[in-house]
């Protein structure tokens, strides 16, 4: 946020404490949406009559971004919270694979730069829990590479478990890294909340499995969760 080091006394950005960073994250996120969204109303608002029906079109779908982004800053933010308390819990169903990670990338900002391979399977997850887990890999992907390059989300049935990994050809996490970024109020590249990729973990773990980061061969990284289905 602009002025915070006017405000602060001078205090530099690696002398704030981790969950103040945190803090300062979710103003800034929640500002950028607020921001987007006000900006569209205003050019409503003001030329509604001058522009044509795509320009009003793309006003509404930034205006539609702007408000998901700011209800999935809310939902970690209250996830976080819940976890911390120790009241999370599942409500485990029968659930569409496919079906589910495709709602989950039709909602995402990057959708066009998204590619499902995800088995048709029916598993037993907590469908509400397992959907903000793709949606927090997808956001922490599209964060974290560069603009125009792919993104697979994957999933597989593997009878008790199943697997679901996103894939990017982003600049990868270095090996050393990689054992802090599921820590809460990691920011890693300093973009973002610093939470989601802890409550990947964390609802993984809710299921009895884990989540871990790996290679892929081709570059970039892949974040893989494990959930037992039965």
């Amino acid at each position: 946020m602009g002025g915070h080091g006017a405000g602060d006394g001078g205090r530099r950005d690696a002398d704030v404490a981790p969950k103040d960073a945190f803090l300062l994250a979710v103003a800034h996120d929640l500002q950028a949406s607020i921001a987007a969204l006000a900006g569209s109303l205003d050019v409503l608002r003001d030329r509604f009559d001058e522009l044509a029906p795509h320009e009003v079109e793309d006003l509404l779908d930034t205006m539609a971004g702007a408000a998901a982004e700011a209800g999935a800053v809310l939902a970690n933010l209250f996830d976080a919270e819940r976890l911390e308390h120790g009241v999370a819990h599942l409500v485990r169903s029968p659930t569409d694979l496919r079906a589910l990670v495709a709602r989950v990338v039709a909602a995402s900002s990057g959708a066009d730069r998204i590619e499902i391979d995800v088995d048709d399977a029916v598993v037993d997850v907590d469908a509400g829990l397992t959907e903000r887990m793709i949606a927090n890999l997808i956001g922490n992907a599209l964060i974290h590479t560069p603009i125009g390059t792919p993104i697979t989300v994957c999933g597989r049935d593997e009878g008790d478990h199943v697997v679901l990994h996103i894939d990017d050809a982003g600049p990868g996490i270095p090996a050393h890294l990689r054992a802090h970024v599921f820590e809460p109020f990691h920011q890693g590249s300093g973009r973002g909340m610093g939470v989601g990729l802890h409550l990947v973990r964390e609802f993984a773990r809710l299921h009895g499995g884990d989540a871990v980061i790996e290679d892929v061969p081709t570059g970039g990284t892949s974040v893989r969760v494990r959930l037992p289905t039965r």
